[in-house]
């Protein structure tokens, strides 16, 4: 994927989101590089496993392709969360 390409994404498509593609919104703040409330990012997480099995997000991070952008980090992550 480059700068200024068309990307199709599936809503809700199940499964891992680790290394994939997504499509963020944040309607509450502006991206600080671009000032949009849309960003496509690579998603990487961070998870804490309890003894019983259940998980829980340590961070969210959503990294850019291009590396003149920075990654949005987002701790202790909800796992419903946006950034």
């Amino acid at each position: 994927m480059r700068d200024g390409d068309y990307c199709i994404f599936r809503a809700n498509p199940g499964g891992t989101r680790q290394n994939k593609l997504v499509l963020a919104q944040q309607s509450s703040i502006a991206d600080p590089d671009t000032g949009g409330s849309y960003t496509v990012k690579k998603y990487t997480s961070k998870k804490n496993y309890a003894p019983d099995g259940i998980w829980q997000h340590e961070e969210i991070i959503l990294k850019p392709l291009n590396p003149a952008y920075s990654s949005i980090v987002i701790p202790n992550a909800k796992t419903t969360s946006s950034w």
